[in-house]
Parts: C-alpha cells; sequence; structure tokens
C-alpha cells in the first residue's frame, strides 16, 4: 500500500469517464488502501477518487473527521466503489 501521486487538472486522464467495478478482489482492496494513504498523506484532504491517481475505476474514499468542519458530526472514513447519485436537490 502506497502514497500515490495526485493528478491534476487539466491531466487527460481526468476527463475520461471512470469504468464500473466487477468485483471486489484483492487489486480493489488495494487501490481502496491506496487512495485511504493518499488522502491521509495529503495536507487537509477529506477524499480522493481513483481517477486522481490515474486509475479509470469509480472508486473514492472520503473522511470529514480531521475537517473543522467535519469534526463533531461525521461517519468516519467512507469507501465508496460504484457510487451513484440518486438523487439531488438545491
Amino acid at each position: 500500500m502506497a502514497v500515490q501521486p495526485i493528478l491534476k487538472y487539466p491531466h487527460p486522464l481526468l476527463k475520461k469517464m471512470a469504468h464500473r467495478v466487477a468485483a471486489l478482489d484483492e487489486p480493489i482492496h488495494t487501490l481502496v488502501q491506496d487512495l485511504i494513504d493518499t488522502m491521509q498523506a495529503g495536507p487537509g484532504s477529506v477524499g480522493v477518487a481513483a481517477p486522481q491517481i490515474g486509475v479509470g475505476l469509480r472508486v473514492c474514499v472520503v473522511d470529514v473527521s480531521s475537517s473543522r468542519h467535519g469534526k463533531d458530526n461525521n461517519h468516519g472514513l467512507l469507501c465508496m466503489v460504484n457510487p451513484e447519485i440518486i438523487s439531488r436537490s438545491g
């Protein structure tokens, strides 16, 4: 498991559609751990997605528990695989 470099806009990989994850196998578990390590190493980072480290899959991690806005009310570390927005408002 390792901290990965984060791609910056306008890197071409960030403009591509990410693919669905087919199976929760060992490579996906390793990817999730790399995302966690990368997020925790970043100053003030509260989340990172697989495309940001050059992997075109729908995987991301979020943890706002260290953020001043989320430290009192949060769900802890969220690891999302194939997340979908099912509704929105505002």
